[in-house]
């Protein structure tokens, strides 16, 4: 049985010849050659008898900053080269589109970090970008899985969507191989091997697939030790190796400014580990030591701590169905400033099933909208009145529609809209200001008969939407 990061296995199939889309970035929707990579990966694993167990993304937890990405600027730079070209009435019809492709193709590349030489490296999605495509992509994954494993009987490939206020993939990833108890490590695993990226080393996991292929009949993967590349930085400490990846940037915390080359020579393991071996090993003292005014904004070092209880009291889906506190005998009592807010049982068990997606419940756990300009599109004056004016309504409706359900501390939550064109913006919405659902939909009568065969609809309706 084997676990996969789906974000991971999006990042393997988009972004990697020979199935890369440059043009994907100009003309958006859903990538030509996903579904069929996808089909044909679960028909090799399924020949082998090997399970497969996907863990999409869920809730994020509360610090995540999904707009602060560091390749934002060089991607929307691409972004603009490629419609230069291809605007471009000088080059002939093939010149022109072969520097379009390539002009677009550098969108697609994702920040590489090194840790020892090239053929040590491991994918960085930075979290702003993989947000926006791969939760679009998500949803034909998901009904790819979904329909081969009613096709196999649930016999060759399983689909798991879990849940937690992190970056769900890989926490929960860990949790399924480690077989962590709430108290104490049962040492119980449910997956034998884990398909991801090197930011599962975060929570101690020893090794993972980082690629793997299955064309010509033939299966390969690469893999990646904790230990091998702990060695090969002068037998680092496991917390040494833990501020290491965290100061190289990631999902829970922003690069660090001086070893933010980005556009530049390739992100150093060992940069940061010589930069920390200067400050005695201690991310607190190098903040101390590099007092310029981007790290002051950024407030790094208290990132750095909220960063270090995440990883300490992550949250999982537990093997009973219950979202879990990692390490809660010795959490504190504001761990929710970390975490994020709770929310009700119920709703956990929709999400992670797939039946509602995380973008509303994020809106109010975190209290707010964050509207970034989506990749490929121009910062023009009518995508932000579209974004920023016409689609707050059905944002409030959204909200309310879930909101009138939960307890009051939701009921009456004001959920602030930032954009991407005015992050101080005071706009709104105040759920406890807007008319109640329940009032409006009392009237309505919807007879049972009108449903030929319930169990078909909810499954086409999970596919179709």
């Amino acid at each position: 049985m084997i676990g996969v990061d789906a974000s991971h296995y999006l990042d393997l199939r988009l972004n990697n010849p020979p199935n890369g889309e440059p043009l994907l970035n100009a003309v958006g929707g859903d990538p030509y050659t996903l579904k069929a990579s996808l089909r044909d990966d679960l028909q090799a694993f399924q020949a082998v008898d090997a399970t497969l167990i996907f863990v999409f993304n869920g809730l994020d937890y509360k610090n995540k900053e999904l707009s602060n990405s560091p390749k934002s600027s060089s991607t929307l730079k691409a972004h603009k080269d490629g419609w230069k070209e291809y605007y471009n009435k000088d080059n002939g019809r093939d010149v022109a589109a072969e520097r379009t492709l390539k002009a677009f193709a550098k969108a697609s590349t994702r920040n590489k970090v090194y840790i020892r030489s090239s053929a040590d490296i491991y994918p960085r999605l930075s979290s702003g970008e993989s947000y926006q495509v791969f939760s679009i992509a998500t949803r034909p994954v998901f009904c790819v899985i979904h329909r081969r494993s009613i096709q196999c009987g649930c016999a060759g490939t399983r689909l798991a969507r879990h849940i937690h206020p992190f970056i769900t993939d890989r926490v929960q990833l860990a949790y399924l191989e480690r077989g962590v108890s709430r108290f104490k490590q049962e040492r119980v695993s449910f997956i034998d091997a884990i398909i991801g990226s090197a930011d599962l080393f975060l929570f101690n996991v020893e090794r993972v697939i980082t690629s793997f292929s299955t064309r010509q009949g033939l299966g390969t993967f690469d893999a990646l030790s904790r230990s091998a590349c702990q060695d090969r930085l002068d037998k680092a400490s496991d917390d040494v190796f833990r501020d290491v990846q965290l100061l190289l940037g990631g999902p829970f915390l922003p690069t660090f400014p001086p070893l933010d080359k980005s556009g530049g020579p390739k992100v150093n393991a060992r940069d940061a580990v010589n930069m920390l071996n200067t400050t005695g090993r201690s991310v607190i003292q190098l903040c101390n030591q590099y007092r310029d005014d981007q790290i002051q904004a950024m407030d790094y070092e208290d990132k750095y701590k909220r960063a270090i209880l995440s990883l300490r009291h992550h949250v999982v889906l537990d093997k009973d169905g219950k979202a879990t506190t990692m390490g809660s005998e010795y959490g504190a009592g504001d761990a929710h400033e970390i975490i994020g807010l709770r929310l009700p049982e119920e709703l956990y068990f929709y999400i992670s099933l797939g039946m509602i997606d995380p973008r509303v419940p994020n809106w109010l756990t975190r209290g707010e909208i964050d509207l970034v300009l989506p990749a490929g599109c121009e910062d023009i004056e009518a995508y932000r009145v579209l974004l920023g004016e016409q689609l707050t309504s059905l944002q409030t409706q959204t909200i309310c529609l879930l909101s009138n359900s939960m307890n009051r501390f939701y009921q009456s939550r004001i959920i602030r809209i930032k954009t991407w064109y005015s992050r101080d913006s005071t706009k709104s919405i105040n759920v406890k200001e807007e008319p109640s659902v329940r009032e409006m939909i009392a009237g309505w009568r919807v007879p049972e008969t009108s449903f030929n065969d319930p169990a078909q609809a909810a499954s086409v309706g999970t596919c179709a939407s």
